[in-house]
C-alpha cells in the first residue's frame, strides 16, 4: 500500500536529520518498507530502520530480509482506528525489543503523539509537538516541522 502525503512528508523531514549525522561508513539506512525476519513465519517491514554495519555484513546482504537487528526502527502509521490495531502495534513493538532492536519510534499521525520505547525502559508517549530524541543526541519535532513548512492539518 501506498503512503500518504504526511507520511512520506514526515519520512523525508526524520531521513533529512538521520542523513546529517549518520555515518555510512558505520550504519545502513534502510526505507521502503525494509523486510525483517524475526523467526519461522515471523517478518516485520519498517518503515525507517537503522542497522549497524557490525552487524549487517556483507555476508548477510542477499535477497532475504534482513535476519539481524536494527539499531533504530521508526514506524509512521497514519491511522490507529481500532483497539486491536493498538494491540498490533504494542505486539510488534515488543517483538522488535525482544529481538534486539534497541529503540522503536512509532508516529501517529492521527493522534499526533510519538511513542518511543526501548529494552527494559517504560514505554514513553509525547505529544509530537515535544522534542523526541532520534539517536545519540539528535532530536525531531514533527508539529514544529509541519509548522516551518506551512503544513496545517485539519483536526481529526
Amino acid at each position: 500500500m501506498g503512503s500518504s502525503s504526511l507520511q512520506f512528508i514526515v519520512v523525508d523531514y526524520l531521513l533529512g536529520i538521520i542523513y546529517s549525522f549518520i555515518d555510512r561508513s558505520k550504519y545502513y539506512v534502510a526505507t521502503n518498507e525494509a523486510g525483517l525476519y524475526l523467526r519461522k513465519k515471523q517478518n516485520v517491514a519498517n518503515d525507517i530502520a537503522i542497522y549497524s554495519k557490525a552487524l549487517l555484513t556483507p555476508a548477510k546482504i542477499s535477497n532475504k530480509y534482513a535476519d539481524v537487528p536494527p539499531r533504530l526502527v521508526i514506524e509512521i502509521d497514519t491511522k490507529t482506528e481500532t483497539e486491536d490495531e493498538a494491540v498490533g502495534i504494542h505486539v510488534k513493538t515488543q517483538k522488535l525489543l525482544d529481538f534486539g532492536v534497541e529503540r522503536v519510534i512509532w508516529i501517529f499521525t492521527d493522534s499526533r503523539k510519538v511513542l518511543v520505547a526501548a529494552p527494559g525502559q517504560d514505554w514513553v508517549i509525547k505529544d509530537w509537538s515535544k522534542d523526541v530524541e532520534l539517536m545519540e543526541g539528535h532530536w525531531f519535532n514533527i508539529a514544529a516541522y509541519l509548522e516551518q513548512e506551512g503544513i496545517r492539518l485539519s483536526e481529526s
